[in-house]
């Protein structure tokens, strides 16, 4: 579809918003490089999300003599990234001095697969916790501690404890306007974050900030 004020647009331009990597072929041999940076994007466990590759219909009647390098079988690992030992120490006396800390159960949880080492702590530890949209499923939604959803599409009971917390552990969670509220409920809180992502994990004014 052609938009009559710009050329250089098309239907395909839409899907940029929603793209963590977005590419447009005009030359078939752009292909070498794009395919290998959607790849890169769908296998990066911090920048991750959907790719787009726009390949116009006449770009596809067009030959290459591709080198066979390009097809060869490529392995890609998701290595996971330990913390330091400072940053647990300093997360675990932060914890200490709190006496009402709220858990929020991300999507980041459901990804790589903590669910149960998330579930463990909660219940060690006795501290409820509340899912975002992306969490929702990671962990049952009738166990004693589940208070469920929290923000704008959660409920008042969870929204009212996170109000009361004196320390929110965001793990996995990118903090989002639906989850915060744009930020309201957590004004004058500590917040710890748990994140791969250092973009997601400074969200807030974060107290401390561990991948």
């Amino acid at each position: 579809m052609e938009q009559t004020h710009d050329l250089s647009l098309s239907t395909n331009d839409t899907f940029r918003a929603v793209s963590k990597y977005w590419d447009r072929i005009t030359r078939p041999e752009q292909l070498m490089s794009a395919m290998v940076s959607a790849m890169r994007v769908l296998t990066n466990q911090m920048d991750t999300g959907a790719v787009t590759i726009s390949l116009p219909q006449d770009v596809q009647g067009e030959a290459w003599d591709y080198p066979m390098s390009f097809f060869k079988e490529r392995t890609h690992y998701l290595d996971r990234q330990a913390p330091s030992t400072r940053s647990i120490e300093e997360a675990a006396e932060l914890i200490k001095t709190k006496k009402k800390p709220l858990l929020i159960l991300g999507g980041g949880v459901r990804y790589s697969e903590a669910a149960d080492e998330f579930k463990q702590f909660a219940e060690t530890f006795n501290i409820p916790f509340s899912e975002t949209q992306a969490g929702k499923s990671g962990i049952e939604s009738t166990h004693p501690l589940n208070v469920g959803g929290l923000g704008v599409t959660g409920n008042s009971s969870a929204n009212e404890i996170s109000h009361d917390a004196d320390l929110i552990i965001g793990v996995g969670t990118r903090f989002t306007d639906f989850t915060t509220s744009s930020k309201r409920f957590y004004a004058e809180r500590d917040v710890l974050t748990i994140n791969l992502s250092d973009f997601h994990a400074s969200k807030l004014e974060a107290t401390k900030n561990h991948r």
